[in-house]
């Protein structure tokens, strides 16, 4: 083989190796799905660009016994518990995914078990908005942040903070629904932060603060919509969830 064969077949063994289907099959199959309590149900719940794969590998381990409930998807992968969302910007599509996964988490009871499942892409692709913020205005808050030049540190931080589902809201609907048996398989795709920077952390406590994201916003000059700046004041608001919290009770 040249040296261009072999780096073509470099390229594809690396390719394979880091398939999101294949990380996943490999962890449920050493054990990484949570157990169900008797009488409970194994489901699973997640968000992102690899969500499919990810479904796939969990699927491919666990068979028939693995409930899917709710996936937020790119455009192209829905079906079924697959609510297709909006990339880079969120659209219906992407409310309903969030709504979904919001739904989903409350629905479940005590005994059953979480299987989470989280790649980057899912912070427009599943939104929840705080009341009273409109579609328009979260697509108006994501691209005022992308045009100030800040990280994507700085933008989930903002962005969190006026999400009910973001900075581990979809973890608090699971423990107020009494679940206690959750564990998160997250692919990382950010260069600091772990699994509470991607797709903006719902299933993580968040260590930022509302005080953070109103720094960013002055320092970066983000033109905020008048209501989402009302919102960050964080009088009005409660908080996103924090370590330490009871809430706080996911395995990553």
């Amino acid at each position: 083989m040249d040296l261009r064969g072999e780096l073509i077949a470099l390229f594809r063994a690396v390719v394979e190796a880091l398939s999101a289907e294949r990380l996943v099959r490999e962890a449920c199959d050493s054990g990484a799905a949570p157990r169900p309590a008797p009488g409970g149900r194994l489901v699973t719940l997640g968000l992102g660009k690899a969500a499919p794969e990810m479904l796939a590998g969990a699927r491919a381990s666990l068979g028939n016994a693995l409930e899917a409930l709710a996936f937020a998807v790119p455009a192209g992968a829905g079906g079924g518990a697959l609510i297709e969302g909006g990339h880079p910007l969120p659209d219906e599509g992407s409310l309903r995914a969030g709504e979904a996964l919001l739904s989903a988490a409350a629905s479940l009871r005590a005994e059953d078990a979480a299987l989470l499942l989280v790649s980057g892409g899912g912070s427009a692709l599943a939104e929840a908005p705080r009341p009273p913020l409109t579609l328009e205005e979260v697509r108006a808050i994501n691209d005022a942040l992308v045009r100030s030049g800040a990280p994507i540190e700085e933008m989930n931080c903002v962005r969190a903070h006026l999400s009910r589902l973001k900075g581990g809201g979809v973890a608090r609907a699971l423990h107020a629904a009494g679940v206690r048996r959750a564990r998160a398989l997250v692919l990382v795709d950010v260069p600091q932060g772990g699994p509470a920077a991607v797709s903006s952390g719902p299933f993580a406590a968040d260590p930022t603060t509302f005080a953070d994201a109103r720094e960013i916003v002055r320092q970066r000059a983000v033109a905020l919509p008048p209501r989402a700046a009302r919102l960050l004041d964080g009088r009005a608001s409660e908080e996103t969830l924090k370590p330490g919290d009871p809430a706080d009770f996911v395995e990553h």
